[in-house]
């Protein structure tokens, strides 16, 4: 048989216990909804670090496009342009172009 007072000390404690089981239910919860907000953020940095490694593919074969312009027009005679200056440093002279003239027979 229960006694009187077991009942009541029980009955004292149910609303602690109930504090307890909302906290525990909401840390939880917390937990969880941290946890999904990490996994977005991750997922943020990733997709962010692709598309950045997109952008430097492009750069790159821009670059490789102009490298190779570049050795074409040596190829075909175009190699620099030189600024000549005179004595008078104030007064430079024309640019001048140099070619090469291949002449095949």
């Amino acid at each position: 048989m229960v006694r009187p007072i077991d009942i009541q000390d029980n009955l004292s404690k149910i609303s602690y216990i109930e504090k307890i089981q909302t906290m525990q239910q909401a840390s939880e919860q917390v937990a969880h909804e941290r946890f999904t907000h990490d996994l977005n953020v991750q997922a943020q940095e990733k997709l962010r670090k692709t598309q950045n490694s997109k952008e430097t593919e492009k750069v790159r074969e821009r670059e490789k496009r102009r490298e190779k312009r570049e050795k074409r027009k040596q190829k075909d005679g175009v190699t620099h342009v030189d600024l000549i200056s005179g004595d008078d440093a104030e007064a430079p002279l024309p640019l001048v172009f140099h070619h090469k003239i291949d002449i095949k027979i």
